[in-house]
């Protein structure tokens, strides 16, 4: 099982979250506090969303993760 980590820290304001992997293997997820409380459960939803499909293995482009993981992570009410 993978073990997830969440932190909030003062990140850049172009820095939504990043997600790192630790010596150990887990994932440090970190999370921009700048952000407002809806925009940081968007950016904890993208982030968990690379975890879960292998995004961080490097095998898919930066472009494609990146496009899968914001659409997963758009509102659902429209």
């Amino acid at each position: 099982m993978k073990t997830v980590l969440v932190r909030y820290i003062d990140l850049p304001s172009t820095v939504n979250a990043a997600t790192v992997i630790d010596e150990d293997g887990n994932y440090n997820v970190y999370i921009n506090i700048k952000l407002s409380y809806y925009e940081q459960s968007r950016a904890l939803k993208h982030e968990v969303y690379h975890i879960r499909h292998d995004h961080l293995d490097g095998e898919k482009s930066l472009e494609i993760c990146e496009q899968e993981a914001g659409d997963y992570a758009k509102p659902q009410w429209r």
